[in-house]
């Protein structure tokens, strides 16, 4: 219990935040109004159009909240359009908190956890730092780990097309896991595993046709304003690229994706030496893991997909308290200090750290002998 509390407690610290409080349902406001625009119609990516409807629920702010995701992604939030902004507000909560709680439980149980220990897992689902900022700003970032996890879940169970469907999920921001996405491609076109490539297909074509017959003009809409002055290619987040580029402005742009280049190069080299023995059992967290260090743009609610290594961690614990109490403690400073920074602001750049601090984590939190690839955490 003692170990649970002190993984808890900066999360803990983060939802009592002014920061908590000030940028509640933020994100999820730009969803709700970008569900509004598209169902009538028109252009969610206005800025103009979607100042005015945020501000007619309250929010005072002077800049629109757009919704960033590819376009194919309107798919998953157009039915908060359907609903009144504080109905849709409960409904992509709760739904959200499910969808973590039980994605949080089936990892539990596959690390092997105690059935009577779960509530522990739960808890700290919840109040790791990226998932309470997820849940508290309703991002829609907690439907990669869902896709990841329901990807195992359904290869475990021999079910290619509905694992490939699950995989479509990382789609929704293909930047953030982009390593699991590339060489997924690889391993399927290496095996032949056409019915997962189909699943896959089918969880991406769906979405992607459905906003296109509902809304022609809107991958159009999207690609200007992508372009824009204050699209999302401008931004400053908390990953490597940015520090880079912003530490030598002179250099020019492309060093936002210098660390994605060589994150391709090095998970194509990854795949090539291991692929004989390859396994997603072992393999998909240090890819999340290389993904997230890598990703050209990234915020912090995205590293909600990091949270296994975190139940990984609290169970070896449990298990041998003396050898993993320094990774443990580890997790700890580490959560304390990313929340410390977001105490006061909904997003800080110089938190890109984060990813490879547990990466380096993780690899002490293997077993006498045991490979980082080959943990086989689940």
């Amino acid at each position: 219990m003692a170990a649970v509390l002190s993984l808890a407690i900066p999360g803990l610290f983060y939802w009592i935040s002014p920061a908590a409080r000030r940028y509640a349902s933020s994100d999820l406001t730009g969803y709700w109004s970008a569900a509004r625009i598209f169902l009538d119609g028109r252009n969610p990516y206005d800025a103009a159009t979607v100042l005015e409807l945020q501000r007619s629920i309250g929010r005072q702010d002077p800049h629109p909240l757009i919704m960033w995701s590819p376009p194919w992604a309107h798919a998953y939030t157009l039915p908060l359009g359907l609903m009144p902004f504080p109905v849709a507000r409960l409904t992509w909560t709760a739904g959200h908190l499910v969808i973590l709680i039980v994605t949080a439980d089936w990892i539990w149980r596959r690390f092997g956890g105690s059935l009577s220990s779960r509530p522990a897992a739960w808890m700290i689902a919840v109040t790791f730092v990226p998932s309470a900022v997820t849940l508290n700003l309703g991002q829609i970032s907690i439907l990669l780990l869902a896709g990841m996890v329901s990807f195992l879940a359904a290869l475990h169970r021999g079910r290619s097309f509905i694992a490939g469907a699950a995989a479509s999920l990382s789609a929704l921001k293909p930047h953030v896991l982009f390593l699991f996405g590339i060489v997924l491609l690889l391993w399927v076109l290496d095996g032949r595993r056409w019915r997962l490539l189909a699943g896959a297909f089918a969880g991406l074509a769906a979405p992607a046709l459905l906003v296109y017959l509902l809304n022609p003009e809107i991958y159009g809409h999207y690609l200007a304003t992508l372009r824009s002055e204050f699209g999302p290619l401008r931004w400053r987040t908390a990953s490597l690229g940015t520090t880079l580029r912003t530490a030598f402005p002179a250099a020019g742009a492309w060093l936002q994706f210098l660390p994605t280049s060589v994150g391709l190069l090095l998970g194509m080299a990854y795949w090539r030496r291991q692929k004989a023995g390859f396994d997603w059992q072992a393999d998909l967290v240090p890819l999340a893991l290389a993904s997230t260090v890598a990703a050209a743009y990234v915020w912090t609610f995205d590293w909600v997909v990091l949270l296994p290594v975190v139940l990984l961690v609290l169970l070896r614990f449990s298990q041998d308290p003396l050898q993993y109490l320094s990774p443990l403690l580890a997790l700890v400073l580490l959560q304390a200090l990313l929340v410390v920074p977001l105490y006061n602001k909904a997003h800080y750049p110089a938190t890109f750290w984060f990813p490879a601090a547990v990466a380096i984590v993780y690899m002490l939190s293997l077993r006498p002998g045991e490979q980082v690839h080959r943990v086989h955490p689940f």
